[in-house]
C-alpha cells in the first residue's frame, strides 16, 4: 500500500491528466503506457523528423530512418491496454509542451489541446528534395537567391529564403520544399520562369525548442519511473521501535 500511495502522489505532483479515472488494478500498466508515450514522444521530437517552412516546424519524417521510428511507435501505441483514451493522450502532450519553456510562437503553433487524432502540423502536400552540390547564382532582396544545381540535371532555380540556408547547413546541400514555378526579373530586364524551392532546413532556434521538448519529455518520463519503481516494492511490515517491551 505503501508503494502505490507513493506512486500517486509522484504521478500526481507533476501531472493532473487522467489519474481520477484510472482502476486501481490497471494502474502500473497505465503509468507503464504512460512513461511509453512520453518517451516516444521524445523520439518524434528528434530532428530528424521536422522542417521549417516560413519559419514554423512542421512533421515530416525526411529519412528511412525517421520513417521507421514512427512506423514501430505507432505499432507499440496500437497495443496500449490503459493509455487508449486520445483525447488524454492529447492533453499529456500539450502539458508537456507547455512545460518545455519554448517561445510562444512555437507553443501556439504545436499545441493541439481539443484535437482528438492528437494531430501535430504536418506537412502533407509539399514535396521535398535535398538539394545537393549548388552553386550561387545571384541574391535578391529578402534573403531570395538564384541556384544552379550541378550535374547531370544542371538546373537553375529559385530558392525562397536561401539565406537561412546559407548560414544554417553545410554549403552546398539544403533540404527544400517544392514551390511550383516563379518568375523573376534578369539583370538584363528580363523575365524569366523556373522552378522555385523554399529552403526547410531547421534553424539554430529550431532545434533548440525541439531539444526542449525532449528535455521535458525525458523529465516526465523519470518521474513516472520513480512512481512505476514505488509501486513494483513489495509492502513491508513496520518495524517495532528498538526499545519496545512485551510485557506477557
Amino acid at each position: 500500500m505503501k508503494g502505490a500511495f507513493i506512486a500517486w502522489v509522484l504521478l500526481a505532483a507533476f501531472s493532473s491528466v487522467g489519474v481520477a479515472s484510472v482502476p486501481g488494478s490497471n494502474f502500473l500498466q497505465y503509468l507503464e503506457e504512460k512513461k511509453h508515450f512520453l518517451l516516444s514522444a521524445s523520439r518524434h521530437f528528434e530532428d530528424q523528423m521536422w522542417v521549417d517552412y516560413n519559419g514554423l516546424l512542421y512533421f515530416r519524417p525526411n529519412t528511412s530512418e525517421a520513417l521507421g521510428v514512427v512506423k514501430s511507435i505507432r505499432e507499440a501505441r496500437e497495443r496500449y491496454m490503459a493509455l487508449t483514451n486520445v483525447t488524454e493522450r492529447d492533453e499529456i502532450r500539450l502539458k508537456v509542451l507547455q512545460d518545455s519553456g519554448i517561445s510562444p510562437r512555437y507553443l501556439k503553433h504545436l499545441t493541439t489541446p481539443n484535437d482528438l487524432t492528437n494531430a501535430v502540423p504536418v506537412l502533407h502536400e509539399k514535396q521535398l528534395k535535398l538539394l545537393r552540390g549548388y552553386t550561387w547564382l545571384r541574391s535578391f532582396a529578402g534573403g531570395d537567391a538564384l541556384i544552379q544545381t550541378e550535374a547531370p540535371d544542371r538546373e537553375t532555380l529559385y530558392i525562397y529564403q536561401f539565406d537561412k540556408a546559407a548560414v544554417d547547413v553545410p554549403e552546398g546541400e539544403m533540404l527544400s520544399v517544392s514551390e511550383g514555378l516563379t518568375t523573376y526579373q534578369t539583370a538584363a530586364g528580363s523575365r524569366e520562369t523556373v522552378m522555385a524551392y523554399r529552403c526547410a532546413d531547421l534553424t539554430g532556434e529550431d532545434r533548440e525548442t525541439l531539444r526542449k521538448i525532449r528535455d521535458a519529455c525525458a523529465k516526465h518520463a523519470s518521474q513516472l519511473e520513480s512512481a512505476i519503481e514505488a509501486l513494483k516494492k513489495p509492502a513491508t511490515a513496520p518495524k517495532p521501535p528498538a526499545n519496545l517491551r512485551i510485557v506477557k
